[in-house]
């Protein structure tokens, strides 16, 4: 019998999936995990757990509690000024960007208008000055020839004419200023003549307004001088007269002072955009500045302060030189000062002039924006669907 043949060996695998093979038992139970930490609670007002950013919003400058950014209407300004109600860092900021973008049409018809009123006191100053029978304002005797006197009133005379004139024409280019500082808010420029057309019909109306002016503060002051003569007329002793004083005096003070800001300070703007009468300007200006005295009293006066000594600063220079020319040649010292102080007017109405005119003017542009919604009717202007009337301009040299 022949030998069988044994198969060969099978190699053996572990059992699939890595279970033990059968019969060695369960597995081990799983350890039991760790107990968790009670959960957080909720942080306060909706924001992140303690730690995280304050108020549920990124770091300074979040929205607040978590919630939703608050959306801000966006600054519209397509001009000079933002078209909204206006503080005086956009006063101020917009008053140069108005004189830099229309130089010619605000510094340029200022200083044009100072040179034409100083001409004649100039002209008067060099003739009759520097030639014949000469004043020393030095001489022990002030004895004044009937030539030496005549003299002297031509060169008084000239000098008040100059005044005069300047201010007449300065009433005129705050009328343009006034226009030009609209335009400038709807991204308008000017220059010279679009300004100048723009107070066609309103020039008469704007040299009447200050000269009115002039004339009731005239008479209000006759008036006051009229009671002080009448109280120490009526009186023995000192004691009513001081008393008169003390009541008197504050009271025609703050009466000046509330006329001014109520009645006047507006009143040219208001002529020249809304394109009304002198007594009708009057009215508007009170209409409008009714609740805003303080702002505009605050303003004013800040702005006379500044204007004030810029003026000073510049024609410090001026006035120096001419009060040396005259200690050095006193026999021609009225005509030297006379000259001095016209040129000195001329350079200092090139800044101060026109920067009050356009502050006023934005200011009245602001007090139509808080007090009628102005700002609305300036930005239809801006993008030309400007309904007709409403003083809005709608083209250069049209307001």
């Amino acid at each position: 019998m022949s030998d069988a043949v044994d198969p060969p060996p099978q190699p053996s695998y572990p059992p699939p999936g890595g279970y033990p093979p059968p019969g060695a038992g369960a597995p081990p139970p799983s350890p039991v995990p760790p107990a968790q930490p009670p959960a957080a609670p909720p942080p306060p007002y909706g924001g992140p757990p303690y730690g995280g950013p304050p108020y549920g919003g990124p770091p300074y400058g979040g929205p607040p509690y978590g919630g939703a950014p608050v959306w801000t209407p966006p600054v519209l300004q397509p001009g000079a000024v933002p078209l909204r109600p206006l503080g005086l860092g956009d006063l101020y900021n917009g008053a140069f960007a108005v004189l830099r973008r229309n130089a010619g049409a605000t510094l340029g018809a200022s200083v044009l208008v100072s040179a034409l009123a100083g001409l004649i006191p100039l002209l008067v100053s060099v003739l009759v000055g520097f030639s014949g029978e000469t004043i020393d304002l030095e001489a022990e005797s002030f004895d004044l020839t009937d030539a030496q006197l005549t003299r002297l009133l031509l060169l008084g005379g000239a000098f008040a004419l100059g005044l005069l004139l300047d201010q007449v024409g300065q009433a005129i280019v705050t009328g343009m200023i006034a226009a030009v500082a609209v335009g400038a808010a709807q991204g308008r420029v000017f220059r010279m003549p679009e300004a100048w057309a723009a107070t066609r019909g309103l020039r008469w109306r704007l040299i009447a307004l200050p000269l009115l002016i002039g004339l009731v503060s005239a008479l209000a002051f006759g008036l006051y001088i009229g009671l002080w003569v009448a109280v120490i007329a009526l009186s023995d002793g000192a004691a009513l007269p001081v008393v008169f004083g003390l009541v008197s005096v504050p009271l025609a003070i703050a009466g000046t002072v509330l006329a001014f800001i109520r009645l006047t300070y507006v009143a040219v703007p208001a002529l020249v955009i809304e394109r009304i009468g002198v007594w009708a300007a009057f009215g508007r200006a009170a209409r409008l500045s009714r609740g805003s005295f303080w702002r505009l009293f605050g303003i004013s006066l800040l702005t006379a302060i500044l204007v004030g000594i810029a003026g000073g600063i510049i024609g410090a220079p001026v006035s120096f030189g001419a009060q040396i020319l005259a200690s050095t040649s006193p026999e021609y010292a009225i005509a030297i000062l006379i000259i001095g102080q016209v040129l000195g007017s001329i350079l200092s109405s090139a800044t101060t002039t026109p920067f009050s005119s356009v502050v006023v003017s934005l200011q009245y542009l602001d007090l139509r924006i808080r007090n009628e919604g102005y700002d609305v009717e300036l930005l239809a202007g801006a993008v030309g669907t400007a309904p007709g009337g409403g003083g809005v301009a709608t083209g250069p040299g049209t307001v």
